[in-house]
């Protein structure tokens, strides 16, 4: 299984469990040490501005509580699907979260 996030803009945003407010944290891109950097794929720039962006990931912080994460059907690669298409770039490749939703 594989960690996911979204880098733009020099930050990079994911999605965890919190036991309390949202689930999406922003840290510098590849430094999370929760889990082990293996790489990035580039999904394209994003047309928006960065206050658009700013905008879009408050709006998905506020739909990506922590408490609702779930390892199988709401977890880190399906919010950086989410995320990449309310950014308008491409999606991720079908093998980043191939087993969670084999698991589904």
């Amino acid at each position: 299984a594989f960690h996911a996030g979204i880098e733009v803009f020099r930050s990079e945003y994911q999605f965890g469990f919190r036991s309390e407010g949202t689930g999406v944290t922003k840290t510098k891109p590849g430094e999370d040490s929760s889990h082990h950097f293996r790489g990035s794929i580039n999904l394209g720039r994003t047309q928006l501005t960065k206050e658009e962006v700013g905008a879009t990931l408050r709006e998905l912080a506020k739909e990506w509580p922590g408490h609702q994460y779930d390892a199988v059907k709401r977890n880190c690669c399906n919010f950086a699907h989410v995320c990449a298409e309310r950014l308008g770039v491409k999606p991720l490749p079908d093998w980043v979260d191939r087993l969670p939703r084999l698991a589904a």
